[in-house]
């Protein structure tokens, strides 16, 4: 069994590790659509030279 000061820590380790994982994939989610939306109307209007 645990004491009540190993659950706080575990507790206080786990917290901002949950909080990045969640924080990481709205990003994910929000910005990938947006991302592939500009890529697509940049490959479409743009036209690219590479200068060798």
């Amino acid at each position: 069994m645990f004491t009540k000061g190993e659950v706080a820590k575990i507790i206080g380790k786990s917290v901002p590790l949950g909080g990045g994982l969640l924080s990481g994939a709205l990003n994910l989610i929000t910005f990938k659509p947006m991302a592939n939306q500009l890529n697509k109307y940049l490959k479409e209007n743009y036209d690219y030279h590479e200068n060798l």
